[in-house]
Formats: C-alpha cells, sequence, structure tokens
C-alpha cells in the first residue's frame, strides 16, 4: 500500500476506526506511533470483508476529482507565469528607446502650430458609427491640418484630442496596439485605422459602385463635381491608393458627351487641371448655345411679323391691292365666283335674268363676250378675258408688282 500524503486509500470504516484509536492512543499515552500503525493495518484487513462493495468505485471517483483538482492547479500555474512573462517583457520594451517609432508628444496649448488649429474651429467626434459623419469628420481634420505646420505625429495629436466618449476611448486601445506594434504615428496610418473601424466596407463597396455608375445629366460642372469628390474617398485600386490618372479618367468618364469632348482636345496637367477646363468648357458650350438660341427665336420673331404684314396686305406703289388667299371653288359647281351660286336655277350667270342662259345674253353680248370667260387670279376686281381685250386702257406688256 502506498501511504503517501498525497493520497491513501482507505474505506470510511478504517477511516472512523483510526480517528476513534488516535483519540484513544491520545488519552491512554501507552502505544507509540509504529505499534499504533501497524495495528491499523491489521484491523483495517480484518475489516475488509465488510466494506460495501460500492466503495471502490467512490473511491475511484475521489481520485479523479484529486487528479483533476491537481491538473487545474498546474494549469493555473502555468498561465500565471506566461502572463508574468508577458508583463516583464512589456515593460522591458517600453524601457527600451525605439527610435523607429515617433510616438505622439503632448499637445500643449502653448504650441502655435496647436493654436493655429484651435482658430480653425474644427469639429469634436463622438464616436457615432455613422458611416457618412465619420468620413466627413476625418476629411475635415486632414484639410484643416494641411494648413498647420506641425509633424506628422503633432497633427494626429490635434486631432484625437477632438474625440470625445466612445471615441476617445476607442483611441486608447489604437494607440496602444500601434505603439506595441512599432506602428508609425502619422496621418495615414491613422487614417487607415479609423476608416477601417468606423466606416464598414460594405458601405465603401457602395459608395465605390455608385461612383462606377456617376454621369453628369443635366446637372452643372459645379453639382457633379461635389458628388464626385463625396464618393471618391471610398474608391481606391490595387495599391489601396487611387492614383491621380485613374481619378482623372473616371471624372472625365462621366462628364456630358460634349464638354467631355471639349475637354479631351486639350493638354491637362492634374486633376485640379481638370476640374477648371470642364468648367471653362461649360462656359463657353452654354454661351454658343444661348448665341444659338437667341438668333433662332430672333428669326421666329421675324417670321412671325412678316406673316403678320402679309396677312393684313401691304400696298403697292400705284397697284391694286392683292388678296393674300385664293379663291375658293365652288362646291356645287367646281367653279369660281363669289357670291351665290346660280347652278340649276335657270336664270343667266351674267346678267342673272331668267328666261336665257349666259351664252344667249343680249348684256354679254354687248360686251363682246363669245369665246367663254377668264378669271383673273390674285385680283380683289376680277373681269373676263373678252372684256379685257377690248378695252383699251389696260397697257400690254410686263408688269412688276411688289
Amino acid at each position: 500500500r502506498d501511504y503517501s500524503p498525497a493520497f491513501e486509500t482507505r474505506s470510511p470504516r478504517s477511516v472512523r476506526k483510526q480517528v476513534e484509536q488516535g483519540k484513544e492512543s491520545n488519552m491512554s499515552g501507552n502505544r507509540s506511533g509504529p505499534e499504533s500503525l501497524r495495528s491499523n493495518e491489521i484491523e483495517e484487513e480484518d475489516d475488509m470483508s465488510d466494506i460495501d462493495p460500492n466503495a471502490d468505485m467512490w473511491v475511484q471517483m475521489l481520485h479523479q476529482q484529486q487528479l483533476m483538482h491537481r491538473q487545474y492547479q498546474a494549469q493555473q500555474a502555468q498561465a500565471d507565469r506566461h502572463h508574468r512573462e508577458m508583463m516583464q517583457a512589456l515593460l522591458q520594451q517600453r524601457g527600451q528607446p525605439q527610435p523607429e517609432v515617433a510616438q505622439p508628444p503632448p499637445a500643449q496649448r502653448g504650441n502655435p502650430a496647436y493654436r493655429e488649429f484651435c482658430r480653425m474651429n474644427p469639429p469634436t467626434f463622438e464616436g457615432q458609427y455613422v458611416p457618412a459623419e465619420a468620413s466627413e469628420w476625418l476629411f475635415r481634420m486632414a484639410e484643416m491640418l494641411e494648413d498647420v505646420d506641425g509633424t506628422q505625429a503633432e497633427k494626429v495629436s490635434f486631432a484625437t484630442r477632438l474625440f470625445r466618449g466612445a471615441a476617445r476611448n476607442w483611441w486608447h486601445g489604437t494607440k496602444e496596439y500601434m505603439m506595441t506594434n512599432a506602428i508609425e504615428m502619422n496621418w495615414e496610418n491613422f487614417s487607415r485605422l479609423f476608416m477601417g473601424h468606423y466606416v464598414p466596407e460594405s458601405y465603401s463597396f457602395q459608395m465605390g459602385r455608385e461612383l462606377g455608375e456617376l454621369k453628369q445629366g443635366s446637372s452643372t460642372v459645379a453639382e457633379y463635381t461635389q458628388r464626385f469628390n463625396e464618393l471618391i474617398r471610398y474608391s481606391s485600386d490595387v495599391n489601396g491608393v487611387l492614383s491621380e490618372k485613374g481619378k482623372m479618367n473616371k471624372y472625365r468618364y462621366g462628364l456630358r458627351g460634349d464638354i467631355a469632348h471639349a475637354v479631351s482636345l486639350q493638354n491637362i496637367a492634374n486633376f485640379a487641371d481638370l476640374i477648371q477646363k470642364a468648367y471653362s468648357a461649360e462656359a463657353t458650350i452654354d454661351f454658343a448655345n444661348k448665341e444659338k438660341q437667341a438668333a433662332y427665336q430672333q428669326r421666329k420673331e421675324s417670321g412671325k411679323f412678316k406673316q403678320h404684314l402679309k396677312a393684313k396686305g401691304s400696298p403697292s406703289k400705284g397697284k391694286q391691292t392683292h388678296s393674300p388667299q385664293s379663291p375658293r371653288t365652288c362646291p356645287k359647281c367646281g367653279n369660281y365666283h363669289g357670291g351665290e351660286c346660280m347652278k340649276g336655277k335657270g336664270i343667266c350667270y351674267f346678267c342673272k335674268q331668267p328666261g336665257h342662259m349666259k351664252s344667249d345674253c343680249p348684256k354679254w353680248k354687248s360686251v363682246g363676250g363669245a369665246e367663254g370667260t377668264t378669271i383673273s387670279k390674285g385680283r380683289v376686281y376680277t373681269m373676263e378675258g373678252e372684256k379685257a381685250k377690248g378695252d383699251n386702257s389696260l397697257i400690254a406688256g410686263m408688269c412688276l408688282i411688289g
């Protein structure tokens, strides 16, 4: 049997007897230690026949529990050692100089660059998870800090002093992460970590897709440029940053056709130059369109005036006034005449008297009518051809009218 202090396989009955015997030995003091232990072994062997059959099972369970407890203590001790080692390594790392990592200096109020930054009235950031607001705050900070004369680490420090609430808690953990992993404290790294936390990748993908489908349409160049700049923040190429050429191609692709054509004929230096040339092309095209529209309106008004004069009729020099409208044919007889149609009434078409036809009319014959009549078109006052031949007042020749 193993009588080590760690574990003893004894039955509950033998343990109880040992306790009672120990009390008796303390009271009597007659038995010595080794003799008492030997006596206990003999009595335990004698009592083996009286042990419950389930006692072995209880002993095994107790043994397993003790074994599991020792294993847990060993694991806990190992975890504690690992934690102490990590803390010691971190303290040693902080104690050693790290020239490659530029830690942000405290932004003191006496710093001229910080005072200049505060005069711009920069907005604070509460840490709200609204992608549009978070990205807008970051880009406003970038624009303001461009005019501040300070190092990269100072600019990060100036911006993070505007954090409130949840944003401040996030920055404490992020700054610790950057220092532990030797990440340089500059604006590019700060912007990347900020966008990764507050602007989901799905939102950036949606904005990039909208940028690819953006067209100027009926909007002005100013409106198109404003929306383009809002969406271009979320666009990048394989290197993570959209190149100047890629930005120019995207912008030119969405311009109106006539403006894009005018811009393509010029030499473009950079993206800012492209925007200025798009403004100039729009102004030139709009001015030309306004001139065309004014000329067309002038021709239209002039045509209406001429039609108005033609409808009223203008007197010619010494000439008779002409009717602006052609005579209409009679729907009953199919001839040109004014007044009431005499067809079918049995009266003379010339003298309007009954009893004879026009060919037998004495009045018609007296004026020399024999070969029929011809109507002079376009005149207010008409006369028959034969009558005109007999009238010596008509001068033969070419007559210019109007």
